[in-house]
Formats: structure tokens, C-alpha cells, sequence
């Protein structure tokens, strides 16, 4: 972890064929980029789906980098030299350019101290949750694709009816400005799990009581995975199992993913029980985080591919 509206004529009553015509005014063609991933070393594998990406092109540099999504943030972060000291009279920065060629413009970032060693594509950042109150996110993980829509976009037709939508909790401040996703696990209703895309190693995370019950095993077992992985720059140990039954968001449904504890965490040391990952989705699903309106919704299959017209 490092992320209706309704118009009233007068008397109350709008004819379907005007409906119909403001959707299609506002509605645009989604321009898809390519999903951008970092590899990790998870020490019993390598995880070549570890961090996800955005391709960020701002006013102030003369060349693209990276930042990770990750909605599991809180804030934005533009990084700066770990040697750097913080001035607190220069914590935030305005910065505008593009993302995943998207405009933004006058975004606000925080500036954190952060070096990035990998060497490649300059990572400079982290888009956090804060970025989508005002934009729409999908994820095609089937498609491997990207796009960002303002909040007044109207996803296409063609798009929005196969969506299974749930809504979501989001409170800036509140919670720790987490995103909560209603679901269950072994058909018990949870609702204190949030959605996080910064932490892509492990379909699901949690605490070391609840583990035990969603998984049936105890941590000593030798059949638990147990991996080591960077978090904010520093190793984050976790110890894996597969839930028992099944994980579900509305009506998608996922069997027997892996659920994670951090043995170096207690159970009190947070205010919920953890948080749920692209991992659970890749290769197979999409997902819309629309924020805006407070809803997720989830399809199996590719929304790149139910957007083409049939030949």
C-alpha cells in the first residue's frame, strides 16, 4: 500500500428522448492507454504485477515518468530527494500536464521524501484517491487497459448496463480517507475491507484474527505462502492462505483467493480490517471506480472489447 445526477423541468417530468440526448451529448469515446506494471520479488516468486502505473507528462518537465496509483493514498505525492528537508513552508505544490493523457490541471500534491532505486522510467509520484473525486477510473484487466473520464462523462451505452455497481463509503478526512467496498467472504457481509490499487501483491489483506477465520489456518502451518515485499521503501513481511470460501462484490464472485496478515502488525494497530487489490481481478475482470457517485462496479471481461462495435 504506498486510490445520479437528475435534472427537473418544472413540473417534474422529462421526456425519455431528451435523456436520451443529454447522455449522448455528454457521452465521449474512452481513449484506453496501456497498463503499466512493476515486477517484485516477493522472494518464493516473482510478482510481475506488483505496482500499477500511470504514464504522467506535467507542464514543468520536458520529459514523461511514472507515478503509482495507488487508491489506497490518502493524498497526492510528488516525491523529492530523501535528503531533501522538508520545508513546512513548501509541503504542497500545485502541478498540471497530463495523466494517462488526461488533463490535470491545478492539482494539488504533496511534496515526500522518497527515492526511487529501480533506474528505469522516472518514478515521481503517487496519484492517491483524492485525485478521483472529481473523476471516474477504469480498469480493464483483461485488455491490460487504463482510462480517466471527468465525473460529468457518461460512460457509453454499450458500457454501463453489464456493470454490477455496489456503493461505496468515502469521507475525505474520515477513516483515514479510505475507500470501503461492501462484500463478503465465506458469505459473511463485510464492510470494513477498502480498495486499494498500491497493493497489488495480495489479493486480500487483513488482521491476523480475522486471517485465521477467513482462511482456517493457523500461522505456523507450513502450507501458508509467505512473502517479503517493498512498501514505502521498506520490507513488509506477510504470511498468505487461501479463503476458504468465496470472496463477492455484488454479484462477482471470486473463489478461494489468498488472504494476507502482516505478523508485525496487531490487530489494533489500524481502524478496519484491511483492504481488498487489483490482484483479485487482473487478467479477468474490470472494474469502474466512480467516485463521484460513490459506486464501483465490477464486469467479467473486457470493457475495452464490449466498447468495439461488432464486425
Amino acid at each position: 500500500m504506498r486510490f445520479q445526477f437528475s435534472n427537473f423541468f418544472a413540473n417534474g417530468v422529462i421526456p425519455a428522448f431528451a435523456i436520451a440526448l443529454a447522455s449522448f451529448a455528454r457521452a465521449q469515446p474512452i481513449e484506453w492507454t496501456k497498463m503499466i506494471w512493476e515486477s517484485a520479488d516477493l522472494g518464493p516468486r516473482t510478482e510481475e504485477h506488483a505496482a500499477l502505473m500511470l504514464e504522467v507528462k506535467l507542464d514543468s518537465q520536458p520529459a514523461s515518468a511514472l507515478m503509482q496509483l495507488d487508491t489506497g493514498a490518502s493524498g497526492n505525492f510528488v516525491y523529492i530527494d530523501n535528503t531533501e528537508p522538508l520545508d513546512p513552508a513548501r509541503l504542497f505544490v500545485t502541478l498540471s500536464g497530463t495523466v494517462a493523457r488526461r488533463p490535470m490541471q491545478g492539482e494539488q500534491f504533496f511534496r515526500f521524501p522518497f527515492h526511487d532505486p529501480s533506474g528505469r522510467l522516472p518514478l515521481i509520484g503517487t496519484i492517491g484517491l483524492p485525485f478521483f473525486e472529481r473523476r471516474i477510473l477504469l480498469l480493464d484487466f483483461v485488455a491490460q487497459q487504463i482510462a480517466i473520464l471527468d465525473k460529468d462523462e457518461t460512460l457509453p451505452a454499450v458500457i454501463a448496463p453489464p456493470l454490477d455497481f455496489v456503493p461505496v463509503e468515502y469521507r475525505k478526512g474520515y477513516r483515514n480517507g479510505k475507500l470501503f467496498v461492501p462484500l463478503s467472504l465465506n458469505g459473511a457481509e463485510v464492510r470494513d475491507l477498502f480498495f486499494d490499487t498500491g497493493s497489488a501483491v495480495t489479493p486480500i489483506a487483513t488482521t491476523r484474527s480475522m486471517w485465521s477465520e477467513l482462511t482456517g489456518r493457523q500461522p505456523s502451518d507450513p502450507a501458508n505462502e509467505r512473502i517479503t515485499a517493498k512498501s514505502w521503501g521498506r520490507d513488509s513481511a506477510a504470511i498468505g492462505a487461501p479463503l476458504k470460501g468465496e470472496m463477492c462484490i455484488g454479484r462477482t464472485c471470486v473463489a478461494h483467493p489468498l488472504v494476507y496478515f502482516q505478523p508485525s502488525e496487531p490487530d489494533d494497530s489500524l481502524n478496519f480490517s484491511g483492504w481488498i487489490s487489483t490482484a483479485l481481478f487482473d487478467y479477468r475482470y474490470s472494474i469502474v471506480l466512480d467516485l463521484p457517485h460513490k459506486r464501483l462496479g465490477v464486469y467479467k471481461g473486457s470493457l475495452v472489447e464490449l466498447g468495439r462495435p461488432k464486425k
